[in-house]
């Protein structure tokens, strides 16, 4: 991503013009999602660069909101302004602009106005989104408020199997991971359904050579995925995978046999991973795994 803030606007926009259909741009053109002048993102930038100065960060906000500025200005505002009512300011002038996915994140995970987030989820959930995009957007931090909502806003909008893959990986909430990963099945046609014993078996083959799951790729029956594990060691696992193809078939056949561990697919630590292995039980409580994870990330940085 580049450095500076017209480079990441612009950045932004390239993204979303990559795979928004032609009939939405035409929608989208008033609302200019690029930045809207050069002064504009020198005065954002001005108030990011003040967090310590509040007279200057109040006297550079203001000066902006006399330019108009674009919702890709005020998401950067929402975003990065170390001022909570600043921040409620700017998501509101966001929520009358005709806010697109990514400005609804950034109220929902950003801003604090108890008030301004109920309305905010109201206007999401009146507004036309199809899955697709949805699942084309940043669904936040692992535990957001908008990653739990563009989830169950997938799960409701008639899913494919697809759709439901994304819900089960992308989801920290136990109870709709559970009822997605019910949906998958039934779309799959599986019947029978170990998850408890799965993992064990899992745990059993990977525990006693933990190298196994830090092979970049799979070969001689080793993984370095949970659901690549589930590819080996399960027969419907393995079938799921045949016939959707490696990739999304992998993905999609670990969703269905291992729904309770599939937010934990693409986890980089594997000491994380094997500390799930070791104890199954952690995996019902979200906090603990991002503090093993917090762990990990503080171990590899040498602290």
């Amino acid at each position: 991503m580049p450095n500076t803030l017209e480079g990441q606007l612009e950045a932004r926009q390239q993204i979303l013009l990559a795979w928004i259909p032609r009939r939405i741009l035409k929608r989208m053109e008033d609302q200019s999602l690029q930045p809207n002048s050069k002064a504009n993102c020198e005065l954002c930038r001005s108030i990011i660069h003040y967090q310590s100065n509040a007279e200057q960060r109040k006297h550079g906000w203001e000066k902006l909101l006399n330019q108009n500025p674009s919702n890709g200005i005020l998401v950067h505002v929402v975003k990065s302004v170390a001022d909570d009512e600043i921040k409620n300011q700017a998501g509101e002038i966001l929520l009358s602009q005709n806010p697109w996915l990514f400005d609804f994140s950034a109220i929902l995970d950003y801003c604090i106005d108890a008030g301004l987030l109920k309305r905010a989820e109201k206007k999401f959930s009146e507004t036309k989104f199809t899955n697709k995009i949805l699942m084309h957007s940043y669904p936040g931090d692992f535990l957001s408020k908008n990653r739990q909502i563009i989830c169950e806003r997938v799960f409701i909008q008639n899913p494919t199997k697809s759709d439901l893959t994304f819900v089960i990986t992308e989801c920290w909430d136990n109870e709709l991971r559970s009822r997605a990963g019910k949906q998958l099945r039934k779309k799959l046609g599986i019947k029978e359904f170990d998850e408890e014993g799965l993992i064990k078996k899992i745990a059993e083959k990977v525990l006693i050579n933990p190298s196994d799951l830090l092979m970049g790729n799979r070969h001689d029956g080793t993984a370095h995925r949970l659901d690549e594990c589930a590819c080996v060691l399960d027969n419907t696992a393995r079938s799921i995978e045949q016939k959707y193809g490696i990739g999304e078939g992998t993905t999609m056949a670990g969703a269905a046999v291992l729904p309770s561990y599939a937010h934990l697919f693409d986890m980089l630590f594997h000491e994380v991973i094997l500390d799930v292995l070791k104890n199954p039980e952690i995996i019902k409580d979200n906090e603990a795994i991002l503090a093993l994870q917090s762990q990990a990330m503080d171990k590899s940085k040498g602290k």
